[in-house]
C-alpha cells in the first residue's frame, strides 16, 4: 500500500464538489505549491494558531487508473508543527472534487485559495439517502459473506421540517447479531429488512425520513460530506470503487 492508498484509510474527510478550475494546468503545480504555501504562511501563522503553525507543503499530482479510466489526482500535503493534514483535488473537465483531512483553521484559507486561483464555485458535497443506504447495504453484505460477524450499527434519521416538532433527529441502533436475520428477509438489499422491522417495531415509515448518517464498524458516512472509512470495511479495490462513487456524486450534481 502506498501513501495515496492510505491517504483514504483512517482519516475524517471533508467533501467538497467545485465548478471547473480554470486555468490549471499539471505544468503550473510547482508555482501553484509555492503561492498555496504563501498564503498559509500568512494565514495559520497568528497568534490563535502559533501552537500548531505551518511549517511547509507539498503538493503531487498522481494519476490513478479507476475503472480502467486514468484520473487525474493530486494530492496537498501540508505540515505544521504538530499535525499534518492533507488534501485531495480530482479535477475533470467540468468540475473538481476535493477531498480533505484538516483543520477548519488550514482547510479555510485553503478553500479559498482555490476558489481565488482557479476561479471556481466550491461547496460541501450533498450525499444522498439512496447512496448512504447502498454503502451501507454493501457493508453489511460484505460482511456478512466473509467474516459474518457484523458489530451493532447506527442509524441517523432527521424528520421532515414541515412536521411542526422540535425533534432534530432520530437514532436508531442496529444490532449485529440481528443483521442476518434482516438479509434473510431481503438479501439484495439487508436496508430494506432493517426499514421494515423499524417499521413493524415503532410504527414509524422510515423511508419518509432522511438518512443522514450511517456509522458502522466499515465507514462513519453524513449527507453533508463527512467521510471516514475503515480498512476493516474496504479493501484497496472497494476502497478506490468508493472513491470513484464520490467523484460520479460529483459529477452527476455538479453546479455550474
Amino acid at each position: 500500500m502506498d501513501d495515496t492508498d492510505d491517504f483514504f484509510f483512517n482519516a475524517t474527510l471533508s467533501c467538497y464538489q467545485g465548478t471547473r478550475l480554470y486555468g490549471y494546468s499539471e505544468a503550473l503545480i510547482g508555482q501553484y505549491e509555492q503561492s498555496l504555501s504563501q498564503t498559509l504562511a500568512v494565514n495559520v501563522s497568528n497568534a490563535d494558531f502559533a501552537k500548531d503553525a505551518f511549517v511547509r507543503l507539498n503538493w503531487q499530482m498522481q494519476p490513478r487508473t479507476i475503472h480502467e479510466t486514468t484520473v487525474p489526482m493530486n494530492f496537498v500535503y501540508i505540515q505544521c508543527t504538530h499535525s499534518l493534514f492533507r488534501i485531495c483535488l480530482i479535477p475533470w473537465e467540468e468540475g473538481v472534487l476535493i477531498l480533505a483531512n484538516s483543520s477548519p483553521a488550514v482547510l479555510q484559507p485553503c478553500l479559498n485559495w482555490f476558489s481565488t486561483q482557479f476561479d471556481c464555485a466550491i461547496k460541501p458535497l450533498h450525499i444522498s439517502q439512496s447512496i448512504l443506504r447502498h454503502e451501507y447495504n454493501g457493508y453489511l453484505t460484505r460482511t456478512l459473506d466473509g467474516s459474518g460477524i457484523v458489530v451493532d450499527s447506527q442509524l441517523v434519521f432527521s424528520p421532515p421540517s414541515t412536521n411542526g416538532s422540535d425533534l432534530r433527529r432520530i437514532v436508531i441502533g442496529v444490532r449485529g447479531e440481528d443483521i442476518s436475520k434482516f438479509h434473510e428477509a431481503n438479501q439484495e438489499d439487508v436496508t430494506i429488512g432493517i426499514f421494515e422491522h423499524l417499521m413493524n417495531y415503532t410504527g414509524i415509515d422510515f423511508d419518509r425520513l432522511q438518512l443522514t448518517r450511517v456509522n458502522c464498524a466499515g465507514f462513519v458516512m453524513t449527507s453533508n460530506g463527512k467521510v471516514k472509512l475503515f480498512r476493516r470495511g474496504f479493501n484497496l479495490k472497494e476502497m478506490w470503487h468508493f472513491v470513484s462513487e464520490l467523484l460520479r456524486i460529483a459529477k452527476t450534481t455538479n453546479h455550474t
